[in-house]
């Protein structure tokens, strides 16, 4: 799939997803590096240098209001709530929010397990 139907699909709303091999997906996780020149950390994620080729489109049909995990009353269907503003004084994780956030099933970073720290090349790496 060429850049120009990566266009399409993000035209029309289609989700897409990269195929990545087994080899691919262990070493997809980003990572923060140490900029050497100016002393700041940023995010190298290796699978954005994916080509649009590699990507698929993926069909699904449209979520019907019942099966939407994002509509008030359908909380049971999401992970508990970081933050929530429930004007009423609510309970937690139920219906009466007019804001409520969730974590990402899918996270750019995450904190998991020991940081490791390492000398790489000229730069510092830490996963």
């Amino acid at each position: 799939m060429g850049l120009g139907r990566v266009r399409a699909c993000l035209r029309k709303g289609v989700p897409f997803r990269a195929t990545l091999t087994e080899k691919e997906k262990e070493k997809s996780m980003p990572e923060l590096r140490k900029d050497p020149v100016v002393g700041r950390w940023v995010v190298f994620s290796p699978e954005r240098q994916i080509r649009p080729e590699r990507y698929v489109c993926e069909e699904l049909p449209p979520t019907k209001p019942e099966d939407n995990p994002f509509l008030e009353g359908h909380e049971a269907y999401t992970p508990p709530e970081i933050y929530a503003i429930r004007p009423n004084g609510s309970a937690p994780n139920g219906p009466g929010w007019q804001l409520r956030v969730i974590p990402n099933r899918y996270p750019a970073l995450r904190v998991e397990g020991n940081l490791d720290k390492e000398a790489v090349g000229f730069y510092d790496r830490m996963n």
